[in-house]
């Protein structure tokens, strides 16, 4: 997992995203043009909202995205995310060749784990928003047809 991208005490004032932090990952198998893994972290520090991402082969040493976001772009997505009602027992899914993804939401030390493979449940609408958001935030262009629909 990235590290943050700035340390120090925080002082934040109390809203019911201000002490979360997002954790994505994805991994295809077998990859696309050799690009087969992302992972990004999304938390708050001293400097503001800060996001880590880094795509391509999992095995190589690709250069890490880190930049402070505006906090009104974050907020808006983590408002609706903390909002929003989510199915807690997606339909059966199995397969072979995918991409399996993981959106960890921590809030302290209580941690909900989202994890699917190849295209998004329905009911998990606001998590396929983040991810879109993600992707955007840390400038990844690659393939998010599978976050569109449910097949």
């Amino acid at each position: 997992i990235l590290s943050s991208c700035y340390h120090g005490v925080l002082n934040l004032e109390q809203t019911p995203y201000s002490d979360l932090k997002i954790i994505f990952q994805a991994l295809t198998v077998p990859g696309i043009n050799g690009e087969n893994a992302i992972d990004i972290l999304l938390e708050k520090t001293e400097e503001g909202w800060c996001i880590n991402g880094k795509f391509g082969n999992v095995y190589s040493a690709n250069p890490v995205v880190k930049k402070v976001l505006k906090a009104e772009d974050v907020e808006v997505v983590l408002l609706k995310l903390v909002q929003t009602k989510i199915a807690s027992s997606p339909r059966w899914v199995m397969g072979l060749d995918g991409t399996t993804y993981i959106v960890k939401v921590e809030n302290g030390l209580n941690v909900a784990t989202y994890e699917w493979w190849s295209y998004l449940p329905k009911d998990w609408e606001a998590i396929g928003d983040l991810v879109r958001k993600l992707y955007e935030w840390v400038g990844y262009s690659g393939r998010i047809d599978e976050l569109e629909e449910d097949f």
